[in-house]
């Protein structure tokens, strides 16, 4: 198993953050707890820029962590192709200041395709997956900022 740790900035508290996950999730995915969601996978260091957007079907759990906090589990795996890894992971957000946060999600991975596909992983598979993953946190920090903006204007 690879592990693979991401972390994106957010303008909002930690608490309100990790508040915000579920509702995040249930406007993208529904209540069904198991749906699709579309990943954006890029390849800027192998392809000049090139990406692939993949719907993956995302599973959500939540959970109680031992420092008396709800978290938040997530996987993913691709639909219908076993290139792409399948990815379990539980978000964690960690203050930085009064009103704002790092969004972290922490996970791990099997490299998929045996030798083959170890051997990718090492040489560009990790990185793409960091890309990936950072891309989809950056997604919902902004959603979080967004929605806490609005509740500040109230």
């Amino acid at each position: 198993m690879r592990q693979l740790t991401v972390d994106v900035p957010v303008n909002a508290p930690s608490s309100f953050t990790l508040a915000f996950l579920p509702s995040y999730f249930q406007r993208k995915i529904g209540d069904r707890g198991l749906q699709e969601l579309l990943l954006h996978y890029s390849l800027p260091h192998i392809t000049k820029g090139l990406s692939l957007d993949r719907p993956v079907r995302v599973e959500l759990h939540s959970a109680m962590s031992n420092v008396d906090d709800s978290t938040l589990e997530i996987s993913w795996e691709a639909s219908g192709s076993t290139a792409f890894p399948r990815y379990n992971g539980i978000f964690a957000a960690h203050a930085s200041g009064e009103r704002r946060c790092r969004l972290e999600l922490q996970g791990h991975y099997p490299a998929p395709g045996g030798l083959f596909g170890r051997a990718f992983d090492a040489v560009a598979g990790y990185r793409i997956a960091r890309v990936t993953i950072a891309a989809f946190l950056s997604q919902i920090a902004k959603a979080a900022e967004n929605d806490y903006a609005a509740r500040l204007a109230m």
